[in-house]
Formats: structure tokens, sequence, C-alpha cells
């Protein structure tokens, strides 16, 4: 299995001012049809997601009014590129077939072992620099955070709090 996405620019995802992108359209160069998911933010900062299936060749027009955009994913890797563009922005986003990365993680196990809130791990993070030697990797590439397991949040709390706001998925 894969896992296929492209994380945007900085100007993208997180844009200085807190404004609509426009009408976003999308265009794939590939001779087949595309399917791209777009994930990011609307207005009201919920975080939504639209699925496009892109003819060849031909401009589609996203539904939502994104007012950022964190990635774009697909399910193959496209035979070629992907343009993406914004009236808000004064050039085209072009993706090539070598921008896409695979995040699916083999072989591994994934423990969940409690949660803290964005403040809360901003608060309570250390950096580990690059370079530096880690239980999972003789050294990390690039810089990382850590905090200890000790100082993570229950995980029922977070799942009670799930049921309370989303009653339906109980």
């Amino acid at each position: 299995p894969m896992y296929l996405v492209h994380p945007l620019r900085q100007e993208w995802s997180h844009p200085a001012a807190w404004s609509s992108l426009g009408r976003l359209a999308l265009k794939s160069e590939c001779a087949a049809p595309l399917t791209v998911e777009l994930g990011g933010q609307i207005e009201t900062r919920a975080f939504v997601t639209e699925e496009i299936t892109l003819p060849p060749k031909m401009r589609v027009f996203a539904q939502n009014d994104f007012f950022n955009l964190a990635y774009l994913r697909v399910k193959t890797i496209p035979a070629a590129r992907l343009g993406l563009h914004s009236l808000a922005r004064p050039e085209i986003y072009l993706i090539s077939p070598r921008d896409w990365g695979n995040i699916w993680i083999y072989g591994m196990d994934i423990w969940l072992a409690g949660y803290l809130t964005r403040e809360e791990f901003r608060r309570k993070a250390a950096a580990i620099p690059a370079g530096s030697p880690v239980f999972q990797y003789s050294r990390t590439q690039t810089k990382n955070f850590s905090v200890p397991i000790a100082d993570l949040r229950p995980l029922g709390e977070l799942f009670q709090r799930v049921k309370t706001w989303n009653p339906q998925r109980g």
C-alpha cells in the first residue's frame, strides 16, 4: 500500500494573512484521469478535504473556499505534472511526479501512548537537533521535538471528548 502526499509550501499551508485563496483551479498533464484529494482549512478554520477527478489536460475548480491548503493526495504516482492555481497567488504551483512522497509506514507498530494539545506540546517539547542519536535511528536527519510519555494525557479522556463532540461515531 501507498499513501502519496505532497505537502504544500508555507505560503499555501500557513499564509501570513487569513484570507481566501480564491477559486482554486487544478489541471493535470496526465493522459488519463487523475483523482486528487485537497486538504486544508476554510474560513471557520474547520479542516476539510475535497476529492476532485481531473480529466486529462482540463482545468477543474475546487468547490470549497480554502483559506489554507496543507496537502494534496493521489492514489498512484501521476505520470505527468499537476498544476494548482489560485487568484491570490502570482504563479502556478507545479508538482512533478517525483514531488509526491509515500508516508505509509511499513512493518512497524504504532503505539498510542497518550495525547497533548498543540499548546501543551509547544510548552513541553524539547528540541532534538539534527544529527542526534535516537532510539529509532543511529542519527536523526532533521530537527525533531520530543515529550516524555509521562507528560501525555490519557487516551480515554480524548476518546470521551470525541464521543461528546460527535455522538454518532460512538
